[in-house]
């Protein structure tokens, strides 16, 4: 009843002994690994103050590793390794029958001591590494770090890295290494590819900090020598002895031939342009390269004149393809190629290869045509000149010896004659070994209008009815022994007279020939003399006039002459007309010798008319 006064009482005596407390946590324990011992054994012990206890393990240690017997003595059963499980956790705990915690757990730290049994091992077997010759001393060409499993920040993890052998072993001394930090070095600044292009550096690394009981192992570093362009081009041979060219050597003619070298190893760093830095800026000569033999030819590529250089001094430069790196090009990349001209006598050289004038027709004999000047190119010692014609066949020039200065001899008739005419002129040194030279003188031949024109043909068959037939006309033909402008086209007209316009009317057909047509109805049957001018097309032009005789007939149906026509009014007597017919022959006569003499005399005259081309001679 609580505290109520009526409530029943009891009392009892409650003996409490004070024991000592046993279930303290062990100090840590310390185990080196890899110990060859008895197992299991005992390295720790835990107490429980009663007997009714049961113990158990737990913690971050492999099933089996450590175990416990009912005294509470703690065993580890097999060889421990740190590198797997360097501290292990182990909890005690203390139950009773019913599995009920006496108390709560004990922690106990097993720490495993570690022993050097790991060496020191490389992430690779082997390394490449590429580097450039001049590179300097001093760079760092690789990082090298071993790992050693061991612990850390302990002896057995101090590494020390050595060389142990370097291929091929000269020069000595080509790579260091930092003992301490793995860092290979070079310390050869002077390294060519061209004489060795591969090393190999054996490096170890051993534990212990290096000593003697160290563990170690090696790897290989292969080293590749990579060539840079460092080296200039350089030509064997910079200096020559004056080359002498005779001034008459012909273009094409090799000079010299240059060779350069270079001591780098790759070939793109071999390869070598050429340049000409001076002496040839006039392209006298010409340059051909051959970069596969690293030559440069000279050529004489123009005509060389003594009077206008005597000498060339042409420097050529060598210089790579590639960019040039950690030197310049020096005295031995040019070089100098001395050319002296050689004086040779040379024949005088006229102005003008070929001279080319025209001539009027109407030049008077004596006229100066044209002057055909040369000079010797020995301007130094320069000798006299003589001047002369030569293929002059039909002997219509002369030279002045000593001038050049080309006169006609005779008036020339290009109706007679071609239209070009062509000779040489021919100039001569003075003296018995004198040299010469010539040049051609074309003449054209300007035609002037200074031929009338005439008809050609024979119309004496031709007639016209007198009643008027539309169909009737006779064609006329003209012709000029002048050419071109000055000849065709022909005009063709009648008189101006009323009288002979009522009765005929000419209509141009072409250039040369026209059409006579009679206009009126009727005309009485004879003979009419159709006054007719006929002009050229020249300046001044040339004309004539010309009577054609045209017959005037009676015709039956067929448009066909009938009967006679009748005479002419005032008709001359037949001995009139004889000794008018006998005159005109005699004429024709004189005309004939006088033009065949003329052709006989110059040339053969062109065909200037057909064989019915037979000119019409003006009416009395």
């Amino acid at each position: 009843m609580g505290d109520e006064p009526l409530g029943n009482k009891d009392t009892a005596n409650l003996e409490i002994d004070v024991a000592e407390n046993t279930w303290v946590t062990p100090s840590p324990v310390t185990l080196p690994e890899n110990q060859k011992f008895d197992y299991p054994r005992v390295i720790s012990q835990v107490r429980w103050n009663s007997t009714e206890v049961q113990y158990h393990l737990a913690g971050n240690f492999a099933e089996g590793l450590f175990t416990i017997d009912k005294t509470g003595n703690i065993y580890v059963t097999r060889e421990l390794d740190r590198e797997i499980e360097s501290q292990h956790q182990i909890e005690v705990s203390a139950v009773n029958f019913y599995n009920i915690s006496y108390s709560d757990p004990l922690q106990i730290s097993v720490i495993v001591q570690d022993e050097n049994d790991n060496k020191p091992v490389f992430p690779q077997n082997t390394y490449h590494v590429e580097i450039t010759e001049k590179m300097t001393r001093g760079s760092v060409l690789l990082h090298l770090h071993a790992d050693d499993a061991d612990e850390k920040d302990t002896i057995n993890t101090q590494i020390s890295y050595r060389i142990v052998s370097q291929e091929p072993s000269t020069p000595e001394n080509v790579f260091a290494i930092d003992e301490k930090n793995g860092d290979l070095t070079l310390q050869n600044s002077n390294l060519w590819a061209g004489n060795t292009k591969t090393y190999q550096v054996e490096i170890t690394a051993t534990d212990l900090a290096g000593a003697q009981d160290g563990l170690s192992s090696s790897c290989l570093v292969i080293i590749d020598v990579m060539d840079i362009n460092d080296n200039p081009p350089v030509f064997l041979e910079n200096k020559f002895a004056p080359f002498i060219i005779p001034e008459d050597t012909e273009p094409g003619v090799i000079i010299a031939i240059l060779t350069a070298t270079d001591e780098d190893h790759l070939p793109v760093n071999r390869l070598i342009d050429f340049y000409v830095q001076s002496g040839n800026e006039d392209g006298t000569f010409r340059i051909l390269t051959d970069q596969e033999s690293n030559t440069i030819s000279v050529f004489l590529d123009k005509v060389l004149d003594y009077e206008k250089k005597q000498e060339y001094d042409l420097i050529f430069l060598a210089k790579n393809t590639a960019e040039l790196f950690g030197t310049e090009y020096g005295a031995s990349s040019t070089a100098t190629v001395h050319v002296t001209v050689q004086n040779v006598n040379e024949p005088p050289v006229f102005d003008q290869h070929k001279y080319e004038v025209q001539i009027l027709e109407s030049t008077q004999s004596g006229s100066v045509i044209l002057t055909a000047e040369a000079k010797d190119p020995d301007i130094l010692h320069p000798a006299k000149l003589h001047y002369s014609i030569k293929n002059d066949s039909r002997k219509w020039l002369s030279v002045k010896e000593h001038s050049g200065k080309i006169h006609l001899l005779h008036a020339i008739d290009r109706e007679v004659s071609d239209e070009t005419y062509t000779v040489q002129v021919v100039v001569t040194e003075e003296g018995d070994h004198g040299l010469s030279a010539s040049a051609e003188i074309v003449m054209h031949i300007v035609d002037v209008n200074d031929n009338i024109p005439f008809l050609v043909g024979d119309y004496s068959k031709a007639f016209f009815c007198s009643h008027k037939v539309d169909t009737q006309r006779i064609l006329i033909k003209a012709y000029d022994l002048d050419s071109g402008q000055n000849g065709a086209p022909f005009t063709f007209q009648v008189v101006n007279d009323p009288n002979v316009q009522v009765k005929w009317k000419i209509t141009p057909l072409n250039e040369t020939h026209a059409y006579l047509l009679m206009v009126i109805s009727y005309l009485e049957p004879k003979v009419y003399y159709v006054p007719i001018i006929v002009s050229d097309s020249g300046e001044p032009t040339q004309s004539q006039r010309v009577h054609l005789p045209v017959s005037v007939c009676q015709c039956g149906s067929s448009n066909q002459c009938i009967g006679e026509v009748n005479k002419m009014e005032n008709m001359p007597t037949v001995s009139t007309a004889m000794g008018t017919l006998f005159g005109t022959l005699g004429a024709i006569v004189l005309i004939l010798i006088i033009i065949f003499l003329r052709l006989s005399l110059f040339a053969s005259p062109k065909n200037l008319a057909t064989s019915d081309s037979i000119p019409l001679k003006n009416a009395v």
